[in-house]
């Protein structure tokens, strides 16, 4: 039986959608963070698709959060629009 391969191309993961888990447009992955003691992505940089004209706010969210979808075009978060740009308009 073929193994099912769980690796991901991390340059490939740059600038992929985000949807939330009603598929809702969340934005794109900026960055990935690496720890470098564990060789794995620990967090990402969301850049959050806002509807204010010209607003542009970057998370950083960690990686635990996100799931690669089934078809692998995009990812997913546990967390509403509203949520992550009411986050957004408080963040320092």
């Amino acid at each position: 039986m073929p193994r099912k391969d769980n690796r991901v191309d991390l340059v490939a993961l740059s600038g992929r959608r985000v949807l939330n888990r009603r598929g809702e447009p969340l934005g794109r992955i900026c960055e990935l963070f690496l720890d470098m003691e564990q060789g794995r992505v620990e967090y990402a940089t969301l850049q959050l698709q806002m509807n204010a004209p010209h607003a542009t706010h970057r998370l950083i969210i960690p990686w635990s959060q996100f799931m690669i979808s089934s078809d692998r075009e995009h990812l997913e978060l546990g967390i509403s629009k509203t949520v992550l740009e009411a986050v957004a308009r408080h963040q320092f």
